[in-house]
């Protein structure tokens, strides 16, 4: 947004203003074949990253969304940690149900 003033006549002139960060939830969800921790964060800032969710696998999950990346941690557990958050997002690891179901393209 723009504020224009109107002409300022003396030596010294007050601009007030309020703002709020815009807050986000980041929520989590699984397939069977994993967990992961925690289920969500929320009231999270507009441009926060480097939110963690632990995701617990016998082998190397899928995972997407909230733009992150995936890190082995070398003991059936693994990071997935977010990029900038600018609005609420779902991290979906190891078939959720919410994800695209690939058997189903086969009938």
């Amino acid at each position: 947004n723009v504020y224009t003033t109107g002409s300022v006549t003396g030596d010294n002139c007050e601009v007030t203003f309020n703002f709020t960060l815009n807050k986000y939830t980041v929520t989590s969800t699984t397939g069977p074949s994993c967990t992961i921790l925690p289920d969500k964060h929320e009231n999270i800032d507009h441009g926060t990253s480097d939110l963690e969710f632990t995701i617990t696998s016998t082998t190397a999950p899928q995972v997407s969304g909230c733009s992150g990346s995936l890190t082995d941690n070398q003991n059936g557990t693994y990071t997935y940690t977010t990029g900038e958050i600018t609005g609420n997002c779902t991290v979906e690891a190891c078939g959720s149900s919410s994800g695209a179901m690939p058997w189903l393209m086969l009938l």
